[in-house]
């Protein structure tokens, strides 16, 4: 294949993926808004109290709801907290701690696509 032809192949594939990458971006940015409501709906019930990245790292500090929640609630929470580190991107993944927020003792990790309560 001449360099001309492989050239000309490249920007055909890109011109086909263009409206791929523009749709997926519309999707994760649907996504990153729905989880942040989320986010703010928990904070408003004292389950999150803090989200931030601290040495580099995600970290999450969960108030006293969580300790009143079931585990799948918890699970969907943490699932929540990492669609928003990964700005509503499903195809990353992510771990971080869990912390409580009276005691500063981890006590969870989501780690890629599930929750593990110490």
């Amino acid at each position: 294949m001449s360099l001309t032809r492989a050239i000309l192949a490249v920007v055909l594939v890109a011109a086909a993926c263009a409206p791929v990458l523009a749709q997926s971006r519309a999707e994760n940015d649907r996504r990153l808004e729905g989880c942040r409501s989320k986010l703010k709906a928990a904070a408003q019930l004292s389950l999150l109290k803090d989200m931030s990245f601290y040495g580099g790292r995600p970290r999450v500090v969960v108030g006293p709801t969580w300790h009143r929640i079931d585990f799948s609630a918890k699970e969907g929470f943490a699932e929540t907290a990492a669609c928003f580190f990964l700005a509503g991107d499903r195809s990353k993944s992510i771990t971080f701690p869990i912390t409580d927020g009276r005691t500063g003792k981890k006590i969870a990790t989501w780690k890629f696509t599930r929750l593990e309560v110490e």
